[in-house]
């Protein structure tokens, strides 16, 4: 099953300011950067629970990848 992956705008605007940061240091840098987080989307699509919360005691809206 895919899930629809709703990134707020204010997680939008950070990984434009990513990419712009990353374009001025080189612009393969940031488009490598930008290939990372579409995969990052694609993973989250397909399986969520991928990544758990960061705090799970507390509810968090946050999430870090189990490794």
């Amino acid at each position: 099953m895919i899930y629809n992956l709703i990134v707020l705008p204010h997680a939008a605007n950070d990984v434009i300011k990513a990419y712009l940061y990353y374009f001025g240091i080189r612009k393969l840098l940031s488009d490598e950067f930008l290939e990372e987080v579409k995969n990052i989307y694609k993973k989250l699509e397909i399986n969520p629970q991928f990544y758990c919360f960061i705090n799970s005691k507390k509810k968090s809206n946050f999430r870090y990848r189990i490794k």
